[in-house]
């Protein structure tokens, strides 16, 4: 068994979807209905997506790097890909039941982290410098996490809404740029944030409208389903 053509697929893909008419087309409305979907309803689906997403990166990524070792058989560097999913889908799928807390500071930490590297700050001065990033990396990092941490253990439903927010909002930036690529132009590193941060505010401002309509939906039936009860009541009586 050859794992080369596997190999050239995953390493041409990128290509595909830039060049490939079919591919363009198919790859850019899907990745829009699944980012509108997590705009619009993600707090009822990002735990289910968190999970998918998570065990097929993992899986890739592990087949991936799995090729600098030029000994191992084909077969099991998919078994070994295969084995690494399912690990990160288990493990994703604790840490929703038992971890949110550190989900919300992974994930807020993770925003963080990419926005500040995208940001023209490299040159701006600082106290300190550890692993190559400065001190002010580190603050901005423990106030995002401390923050993400917060938001996860007093509101799961706004952490909920805001992590499939932030999941639909990279979507909508990965295909606003693909597009770009597509014209033969991209997006750039200090554009690229600003269209995930915009559009994932949208869409939490969105899915907090429809979770305030929901709730006084219930709110007027429950006052509706009563006064029938007292009308009931009264008729007997």
């Amino acid at each position: 068994m050859n794992c080369s053509d596997l190999d050239r697929s995953i390493q041409n893909i990128d290509h595909a979807v830039i060049n490939e008419t079919v591919v363009f087309i198919i790859f850019t409305i899907g990745t829009s209905i699944f980012s509108l979907i997590m705009l619009v309803y993600g707090e009822f689906v990002v735990k289910t997506t968190s999970i998918v997403i998570a065990g097929f990166a993992t899986t890739v990524i592990t087949f991936v790097f799995s090729a600098i070792i030029q000994s191992i058989p084909c077969i099991f560097r998919i078994v070994l890909a295969c084995v690494a999913g399912f690990g990160a889908i288990c493990a994703t799928a604790c840490l929703f039941c038992i971890g949110p807390i550190l989900i919300g500071g992974a994930a807020f930490g993770a925003g963080a982290h990419y926005i500040y590297t995208a940001l023209p700050l490299h040159d701006v001065s600082s106290p300190f410098n550890l692993m190559g990033e400065s001190a002010y990396y580190y603050i901005v990092m423990c106030i995002a996490i401390l923050i993400g941490c917060i938001v996860a253990c007093f509101k799961k439903k706004m952490f909920m809404q805001a992590c499939s927010s932030i999941i639909g909002g990279a979507g909508t930036a990965i295909v606003v740029d693909v597009i770009f690529l597509r014209l033969g132009s991209s997006l750039s590193s200090f554009t690229f944030p600003i269209v995930i941060f915009a559009t994932a505010t949208f869409g939490f401002l969105i899915q907090l409208f429809l979770t305030i309509r929901r709730r006084r939906r219930k709110k007027l039936i429950h006052f509706q389903h009563r006064e029938d009860n007292r009308r009931e009541v009264r008729y007997y009586h």
